[in-house]
């Protein structure tokens, strides 16, 4: 199995792992293993004014680029490298792109989680 093949199936696993998660937070939720791989809840997406999940997903360029604004990039990776180097969770203010070019203030949750031997980060928008 590739190695694309293998991210993807894996973030299946977690979506499908962490399904009572994604399906009944009041909050925003995404999974992210890199910028190919990773699943939102339709909560996040209707939070940034997609009609679900998969219309989010299909937008196009890194998840840095396509949702986050660019003043808030840096604490986003910032947090992120934390969270898969020390294995910490964070909370961040956050400013996020909206599908209609407007932006939403969020704070951002991170949690770092590993699933059959990947690291990757859990976060809870709101």
């Amino acid at each position: 199995m590739s190695h694309p093949e293998h991210h993807a199936e894996l973030i299946k696993a977690v979506t499908e792992e962490f399904k009572d998660i994604f399906d009944n937070s009041s909050q925003g939720v995404y999974v992210y293993l890199d910028d190919d791989h990773l699943a939102c809840n339709n909560k996040l997406a209707t939070m940034l004014g997609y009609s679900s999940s998969e219309e989010m997903l299909k937008t196009k360029g890194p998840f840095l680029d396509a949702f986050v604004a660019g003043e808030s990039q840096d604490d986003v990776v910032a947090a992120y490298r934390a969270s898969m180097d020390k294995m910490v969770g964070s909370t961040s203010k956050v400013t996020m792109k909206k599908k209609d070019g407007g932006t939403l203030n969020v704070t951002v949750m991170l949690v770092p989680i590993s699933y059959q031997g990947h690291m990757m980060a859990l976060h809870y928008i709101s």
